[in-house]
């Protein structure tokens, strides 16, 4: 992957949606290692994945700069705190549609007062060009869906959602779908 990304576009993405700031409060669910927190300089962090040995990695690399669990989306409400932003990178396109409706419903009381849901997956899109549509769905996630699809899913959870796409996260023809939920009012 490292090979393939463009980390100006990843940046752009960080400071344009999460706009990280001291004080923020940032729960990442399903975080892998948390490769993301390098880019969170001053941030609250917290963690949640279901591979202990992801968890045990971010933990000998960032040790007391995050608060880092072993769990699944289940675990969610067990997590302490309210947070400002929720994230989750890379995951929903490896859920079925009863599993990301469990994961709107776990992550909905979490959210503080204003607090924003981010969701970033490989989509289907207005206008996909014939190879970004075939390397998406060659995706191993499995359950990757028309970019509406993943807006209806949110909103029905009690979520507002607002849905942006992009193909230029990566050096190949990709759609990425990115998810801005708040809670309804």
């Amino acid at each position: 992957m490292r090979l393939i990304r463009k980390p100006a576009a990843k940046q752009a993405w960080i400071r344009d949606f999460i706009r990280p700031h001291p004080q923020l409060r940032v729960l990442d669910v399903g975080s892998g290692t948390s490769s993301i927190l390098p880019h969170l300089a001053g941030v609250s962090y917290t963690a949640i994945e279901p591979n202990r040995d992801y968890i045990e990695a971010a933990r000998n690399r960032f040790g007391a700069r995050g608060d880092f669990h072993v769990g699944t989306l289940a675990d969610i409400p067990r997590v302490p705190g309210h947070f400002d932003v929720i994230l989750a990178l890379g995951l929903l396109h490896h859920l079925d549609d009863s599993e990301v409706r469990d994961f709107f419903e776990h992550v909905h009381p979490k959210l503080a007062a204003g607090g924003r849901l981010l969701t970033l997956d490989g989509g289907y899109v207005p206008n996909q060009g014939r190879v970004s549509k075939f390397v998406v769905s060659r995706d191993r996630g499995g359950h990757v869906r028309e970019m509406s699809r993943y807006t209806r899913l949110a909103d029905a959870q009690g979520f507002t959602t607002r849905t942006f796409y992009s193909n230029n996260f990566l050096r190949i023809p990709y759609s990425h779908v990115t998810l801005l939920c708040q809670k309804s009012e």
